[in-house]
């Protein structure tokens, strides 16, 4: 605990009911600064006269001299000085109402050394700023992390453990200048620990429950005044009452501050509603979503019961006595060991300073294979020199090169490909942005290693607690036939693997991850191959795959975030090219592709038209000019129902094109009731374009007009800083002063301003209290000078990191919005809008519009 003398009496009645109700025999530190009990005399008195008392048990004084460690960072001083080694701190007015010592035996501190309770605040409801705009990760350099705030008044953390988190908590706290203080990005040390474990990807608990509110109730007027916290069991632990149930939705959960007059005092704040209602109780709402019926799926599932034997016939070849995986030289007595890691253009700094770690810092002579696709390097010229100096440049440990070019080894794909076709018996697979602090060559020595021959370590999520769905009931285990198993999911950014004992596992995660139709990746039941490997494993079809689960063996990492994954290309190695799997292209009446169709082409990144039969001239000449710059993704035809494109107009561009597709989106979201049958008519024009962005499964879409002329592959702007930056790259328009549109009268008052500031937020779950972002204020709409803003002839978009608000923000705009007030000429404004309304960062190109003769 940390005291002061307005807390004393708070401190003093936490220790009582510590001893004397809850019979809590922990030992107790008091921290205090001495200039601050000065001027107050006997402050400490009436808790220096429990030391002794019968039944009060140990308690400890301590002196806070450092001149710095004041405020919060008084407890940041405590925890990181304390003579515990593990460590349960509470801020002197927090009163359990269970003896806490049973938290340093649960399951949950056990596995992660730290566990930590959330506030009543969260991104879509913040009092802190802690949003998806905050500077506050771009300062730390980590991704927005949508989770509740931490509420610091307690915390359990294994020092031993835990050493550099706090240390980096430490960093924070006491490092000048302070821009968490001077830019308002964290309230004193509340959210401190959790950035800090988040920054190094350190296992933590996070208190699942979210805390609720104890209060009085007047005339049926509640007047919250006190949190209340739960442990991991659910069951109140600091104080009790409870209003929100854990199944709840987030949005739903709302904590509001307020003065209940004539009832409570003014000067009362309250927290929490304050009409009398109870939230979230028995609501039924399922917890565990279960796919929608879709086209095609009594068909799959005929071929799904077919994959627990298609999958048991690939592992038994793998298992006999004459298999070896390739490389693999079974006579020899000592075996090979070694590193991979997989490369694209955007990781090699990052593999460069985990060697030079490694290499110079760690001293690690164990050699390394770096496995590439050439394609994906000869678009970035002299991108693997770098590398290529740094092998040149070693004397001690070998660093060696190798192609991957089969068609199939793409993205995660790719680290399959590597470890299957690794030159080393006895591989450490390191992804290229994960940096070990101590030298990792001892794994393979370890007993757990010898023992089982495969380590693996956790990720933050298990069953009650996923991100992916890897519950009890989720569809995976019956897909794999195999049981449940209760434990946390995969973090595959390091695996050690025993490739001569392993080869029928690394045989079923090969299956895994190339069957086709590949229902893992249909039904959203694995992440990529995060946990493909334990699955393999565990996987009854495979006898004595012994598996060794590591808490970290004290290699700490931490690890960078690319904002960009990896691309495709092609090979021929025949150990992959027997099971070539194909994206999966959506089965339904309302896409047509043609028989000559390249199933191979990624469905990651993809150019979207819209045309109907009047402007098939310009559309042909677009796709044959994205073709001859180098173009070769997908192409999407949207139209709006089947009248739009004759079959003459089909059957010739499927002639011309065989990675073109045709969408009607209109007949495809009128069939899920999105949009009305009379809404689809209201279609057939510009508003097309948003509905169809709204509408593809593509992740990074190109959406271009089919009058555009364009002298270059668009695909580059995908490489440029505003599309890495913000997965979005949009484009001014003409300046045009009249008073309509954007800067047209509506109600009095000018549209642009009017809708950022009425608004529904709430509708979409949006943060309220958010100013503008610093574009619109530069916008000359804002200005009040131009009735236009963007030009959406062409707009890059990636849908994964826009999110489903910006999309259902779009549609708001085009299905209700256009109709009440004209905003835009056409669909132009609707898509940056979308993103400013979601508070969702946006890039428009720095160059202004031109007009050519």
């Amino acid at each position: 605990m940390v005291v002061y003398p307005k807390v004393v009496a708070s401190a003093y009645a936490t220790i009582v009911v510590l001893r004397e109700i809850l019979s809590c025999k922990l030992p107790i530190e008091i921290w205090f600064i001495p200039r601050e009990m000065d001027p107050f005399p006997g402050a400490l008195d009436t808790l220096l006269d429990l030391v002794g008392v019968e039944g009060m048990g140990e308690i400890y004084f301590h002196e806070v001299l450092d001149p710095l460690a004041v405020g919060f960072r008084v407890k940041v001083h405590a925890i990181y000085n304390s003579i515990f080694e593990r460590v349960l701190y509470l801020d002197a007015d927090n009163v359990p109402v269970r003896d806490p010592s049973f938290l340093f035996e649960s399951r949950e501190f056990l596995e992660t050394g730290a566990m930590f309770w959330p506030d009543f605040w969260h991104p879509s409801s913040s009092i802190f700023n802690i949003h998806s705009r905050s500077l506050l990760w771009e300062m730390l350099d980590i991704p927005f992390v949508n989770m509740f705030e931490q509420e610091s008044g307690q915390l359990l953390v294994d020092r031993r453990k835990h050493a550099v988190r706090l240390e980096l908590v430490r960093f924070y706290a006491f490092y000048e200048p302070d821009y968490f203080d001077r830019m308002k990005l964290v309230h004193g040390d509340k959210d401190l620990f959790r950035l800090a474990w988040l920054k190094l990807r350190a296992p933590l608990y996070m208190i699942r429950t979210p805390p609720a509110v104890a209060g009085k109730v007047i005339n049926r007027s509640f007047c919250g005044m006190t949190m209340v916290q739960h442990d991991a069991r659910d069951p109140v632990f600091w104080t009790h009452l409870v209003t929100f149930r854990n199944t709840s939705e987030r949005f739903d959960y709302v904590i509001d501050t307020y003065s209940a007059e004539p009832e409570f005092a003014k000067e009362q704040n309250c927290y929490g509603q304050r009409e009398l209602v109870r939230v979230g109780i028995d609501d039924g709402i399922n917890t565990f979503p279960v796919p929608s019926d879709q086209a095609g799926i009594a068909e799959e599932l005929v071929h799904e019961e077919a994959v627990p034997h298609e999958a048991h016939a690939a592992t038994q070849i793998a298992m006999s006595s004459n298999y070896t995986l390739p490389h693999i030289n079974a006579s020899a007595v000592k075996p090979r060991d070694g590193i991979v890691m997989v490369v694209y253009p955007k990781l090699v700094p990052s593999a460069y300073a985990t060697i030079r770690a490694l290499r110079d810092i760690l001293g690690c002579s164990l050699p390394i294979e770096i496995w590439y696709r050439p394609d994906e390097m000869k678009d970035t010229p002299g991108a693997l020199a770098p590398l290529q100096r740094l092998a040149q440049n070693y004397s001690v440990g070998d660093i060696s090169f190798h192609k991957i070019s089969s068609p199939v080894a793409k993205r995660f794909v790719a680290k399959i490909y590597a470890i299957y076709r690794s030159f080393f018996d006895r591989v450490l697979f390191l992804d290229a942005d994960n940096v070990p602090v101590r030298d990792p060559s001892f794994l393979f020595e370890s007993p757990e290693f010898k023992e089982t021959g495969a380590i693996f370590w956790p990720d933050f999520w298990h069953p009650t607690s996923t991100m992916f769905g890897l519950h009890s009931k989720s569809l995976l285990w019956e897909l794999l036939d195999m049981p449940f198993v209760d434990m946390f999911e995969q973090e595959s950014g390091q695996l050690v693997i025993d490739r001569r004992r392993h080869a029928a596992p690394l045989a079923l995660v090969v299956f895994y991850a190339l069957h086709e139709p590949n229902f893992l990746v249909h039904y959203k039941l694995a992440w990529g191959d995060k946990d493909l490997f334990r699955l393999a494993w565990l996987n009854r079809l495979v006898s004595n795959a012994g598996i060794g689960l590591s808490d970290s063996f004290d290699v700490f990492k931490s690890r960078t975030y690319n904002l960009k994954g990896q691309e495709d290309e092609k090979d021929d190695v025949a150990a992959f090219e027997e099971n070539i799997t194909m994206p999966e292209h959506p089965i339904s009446p309302f896409y047509k592709r043609g028989d000559g169709f390249d199933s191979s082409v990624s469905r990651d990144r993809g150019v979207m038209v819209c045309m109907h039969d009047g402007v098939l001239s310009m559309g042909l000449s677009l796709i044959r000019e994205l073709r001859c710059l180098g173009n070769k993704e997908l192409i999407q035809v949207y139209h709006c129902g089947e009248e739009e494109l004759s079959a003459s107009t089909v059957e010739l561009l499927f002639s011309l094109d065989d990675r073109l597709e045709f969408v009607d989106a209109c007949s495809d979201l009128e069939s899920q009731g999105i949009i009305s049958t009379n809404m689809t008519t209201k279609f057939r024009s510009w508003w097309i374009k948003p509905l169809a962005m709204y509408h593809t499964d593509v992740r990074h879409v190109m959406l271009l007009d089919v009058d555009d002329i364009i002298m270059r592959d668009p695909a580059v702007l995908r490489d440029l800083e505003g599309y890495v930056m913000t997965g979005t790259t949009f484009f001014y328009d003409r300046v045009l002063t009249k008073k309509k549109l954007l800067i047209g009268n509506d109600g009095g008052k000018l549209y642009l301003r009017k809708l950022l500031h009425e608004f529904d937020y709430a509708r979409f779950n949006v943060s309220k209290g958010l100013n503008p972002s610093q574009h619109v204020f530069e916008t000359f709409a804002f200005k009040g000078r131009s009735c236009h803003e963007m030009d959406s002839s062409m707009v890059l978009i990636d849908k994964e990191r826009a999110g489903h608000t910006v999309m259902d923000i779009m549609l708001w705009f085009i299905t209700e919005e256009r109709f009440r007030f004209m905003y835009s000429w056409g669909d132009k404004e609707t898509f940056w809008l979308a993103f400013e309304l979601a508070h969702v960062p946006y890039s428009f190109s720095p160059k202004v519009t031109d007009s050519q003769n």
